[in-house]
């Protein structure tokens, strides 16, 4: 084989690639965005709160109340705050202020992975005999959480914030996070 056809063949393999790499995110996209829309609020063990260290952000805000909204309907009789740094607790204290009661509150120390923050989430759940959780979360964020939470043997439902916005920098992250998960950190 002379060095033009290697480096055809070459050429060939990187464009195939690229062309499966494309069709993998594109796919991811489509995923994020019809699971984005599909609400499956269902009473559940637990609703779970997943908030960023930042409480003065709107989207926060948003969480929380949606969830408040979502227990006081009563989908579930305990919440879990999952979260990063005084994050939890804050929301804990803003859930106490509001009469929900103490020990009707969990929260979890997240991480800036999401994988491990689900995981965390799980680890509570199944010690505290929770088997089904309704998610509070973003719209972009409810297709890998919940195939993480499934993965993990709990029953999940979705409750994606109803006023938030999809961007498409949003969904793409959405996307390559949850190949990501898929590829590399299942298990």
């Amino acid at each position: 084989m002379g060095s033009h056809t290697v480096t055809m063949s070459i050429g060939r393999a990187v464009i195939r690639l690229l062309l499966l790499v494309a069709t993998a995110l594109t796919l991811g996209c489509g995923l994020v965005v019809v699971q984005a829309q599909q609400r499956t609020i269902h009473r559940a063990d637990a609703i779970v709160i997943v908030c960023s260290p930042d409480l003065a952000k709107s989207a926060n805000r948003a969480h929380i109340e949606y969830a408040f909204n979502l227990y006081n309907q009563g989908y579930a009789l305990r919440i879990i705050v999952v979260g990063v740094g005084d994050s939890p607790r804050l929301v804990r204290d803003m859930l106490v202020e509001r009469k929900v009661p103490e020990q009707a509150i969990f929260t979890v120390e997240g991480s800036h992975s999401q994988h491990k923050t689900i995981r965390s989430v799980a680890l509570l759940a199944h010690r505290q005999r929770m088997y089904s959780l309704l998610l509070v979360d973003t719209p972009e964020a409810m297709l890998g959480n919940l195939k993480m939470a499934r993965d993990l043997g709990m029953v999940v439902y979705a409750a994606p914030l109803p006023s938030a916005t999809l961007t498409p920098g949003a969904i793409v992250q959405a996307s390559l996070n949850y190949w990501g998960y898929v590829l590399f950190s299942r298990g």
